[in-house]
């Protein structure tokens, strides 16, 4: 198995992952980062993580380039969305750099694989 189709073959289990601690139980991880654990700030954990589960779903089912590619256009448009973020809001400041990072490293992996798939 190549490089490249080892990488596409971890990209569900990645967004599944952490799809699945965010949905789940976004309050520790959220402390861990120093940031609010508030109602606005949970519901929204809640929901980026139900759609890194559907983005792990997608990718399990659907075993083609052009979904990786779409899931790297996701996960980079919800890069830059944490850049700005952190850019206005102290308060989030932490927490929406680490989902950029976390976001930018999906979509660095997914774009690796895309081009050398």
């Amino acid at each position: 198995m190549s490089r490249a189709l080892r990488r596409q073959a971890m990209l569900p289990a990645l967004h599944g992952l952490l799809g699945g601690v965010l949905l789940v139980a976004p309050r520790p991880l959220l402390r861990r980062l120093g940031g609010p654990p508030d109602r606005a700030t949970l519901l929204a954990a809640r929901v980026l993580g139900a759609r890194h589960l559907a983005q792990a779903l997608a990718l399990r089912r659907v075993r083609d380039p052009s979904a990786v590619g779409l899931g790297a256009v996701t996960d980079t448009l919800h890069g830059a969305s944490m850049l700005a973020l952190a850019g206005l809001s102290r308060q989030h400041r932490r927490v929406a750099l680490a989902s950029g990072i976390a976001a930018a490293t999906l979509a660095a992996i997914e774009l690796g694989s895309v081009r050398r798939g």
